[in-house]
């Protein structure tokens, strides 16, 4: 079983590198939450980063799974295999 840690999420400069619209997009899911620790989806990467590293107990399991899957799979040896799969598949 994984631990709650997000060494890919580990600095705002690492969030800013994300296409906007697709983080917009996958933090939408989980904005309640979001929106009670004070984050606001305008972005900003620096609350982002202490909202996703410093997690409270009613953090949406969902959520954590997400980031933790995004985790595993956000190596370069992931990358080059989910690449080759769309590829293959024309997306």
């Amino acid at each position: 079983m994984s631990t709650y840690n997000l060494r890919r999420f580990s600095q705002p400069d690492v969030l800013k590198n994300i296409q906007q619209d697709n983080l917009i997009t996958f933090l939408k899911r989980y904005e309640g939450y979001l929106t009670v620790r004070n984050f606001s989806f305008e972005l900003d990467f620096e609350t982002l980063y202490q909202v996703l590293m410093n997690p409270s107990e009613d953090m949406d399991i969902e959520f954590v799974e997400a980031l933790l899957f995004i985790q595993e799979i956000s190596d370069n040896e992931h990358f080059e295999e989910l690449s080759e799969q769309a590829e293959a598949q024309q997306y």
